[in-house]
């Protein structure tokens, strides 16, 4: 299990394997089956991850607010099986989020402003 760090503020692109060389974007990223992908308090991510890996979770690093996924032109889909979301928002003017896997934990998960 490996755990990424993604900072879409950060001006490189890193190999996401530490706090000091994050990723700067969810795009392209291989969900692996078991491992943790946390995202820089504080920042906000444009676009939308589908989920189909099982037992992942999704939470912060840092110290701050939660860090925001503003789901652009579609649904945040998530058919994933043991799909956790920690310390996170999640907003949309024109989407949402789908959950269609098993076992999705949402803890101190703030979803508001979507389609319904």
């Amino acid at each position: 299990m490996t755990t990424y760090y993604i900072d879409p503020s950060a001006g490189v692109n890193g190999n996401g394997l530490s706090e000091a060389t994050p990723l700067n974007t969810w795009v392209g990223l291989t969900w692996v089956d078991g491992n943790t992908y946390l995202q820089k308090a504080g920042t906000a991510y444009t676009g939308i991850p589908t989920l189909t890996t099982a037992n992942i979770t999704l939470g912060k690093y840092g110290v701050g607010a939660r860090p925001k996924h503003v789901v652009s032109g579609s649904y945040w889909s998530v058919t994933s099986t043991n799909f956790t979301i920690k310390d996170f928002e999640i907003t949309s003017a024109d989407g949402g989020l789908l959950v269609g896997g098993t076992g999705f934990l949402g803890d101190n998960l703030d979803i508001h402003d979507c389609l319904s």
